[in-house]
């Protein structure tokens, strides 16, 4: 079986390799402007699995060169680069993983929930404006209340 990442995100896929096993080869491509031309012609037609990130729209050309093709996985949560459709009339299941970055999200917006809440950007705009002047100013506490 064969592997391609055309858009990784970091500079090797000792993770993928590993997870995927000895009988798998991984082709990838670091992402960088132009990358598309620089993936070869047997990585295309070879692979077996394409797992996408968001950087490289599946244009009808690259479909074309997919000859043995039998899986697409979009590594995050849409599907924006990907001809669905497409691939469904070639017979080609695309996945995508529905749950990639949801903690991160949650994190997210807690932290920049209790940032407003607490005043911090506030807080920090004034001291660094005037570090010796009245900068400072009361913030009502969070217990006991309902945030969202």
């Amino acid at each position: 079986m064969r592997i391609l990442i055309p858009d990784l995100g970091y500079p090797d896929a000792d993770l993928e390799r590993e997870v995927a096993g000895s009988d798998v080869t991984v082709d990838f491509y670091k992402w960088e402007p132009g990358i598309v031309a620089q993936i070869t012609e047997e990585s295309w037609r070879e692979c077996n699995g394409l797992v996408l990130y968001e950087k490289i729209p599946v244009t009808p050309e690259i479909m074309t060169k997919l000859d043995n093709i039998k899986v697409v996985v979009r590594a995050g949560v849409g599907f924006d680069n990907v001809d669905i459709k497409g691939f469904g009339a070639m017979g080609i299941p695309v996945c995508n993983v529905p749950d990639y970055g949801t903690m991160d999200v949650a994190e997210h917006a807690i932290g920049l929930m209790l940032g407003l809440t607490r005043g911090i950007t506030e807080h920090d705009a004034r001291l660094m404006t005037d570090p010796v002047g009245e900068w400072m100013f009361h913030t009502p506490p969070i217990k006991r209340r309902i945030l969202g």
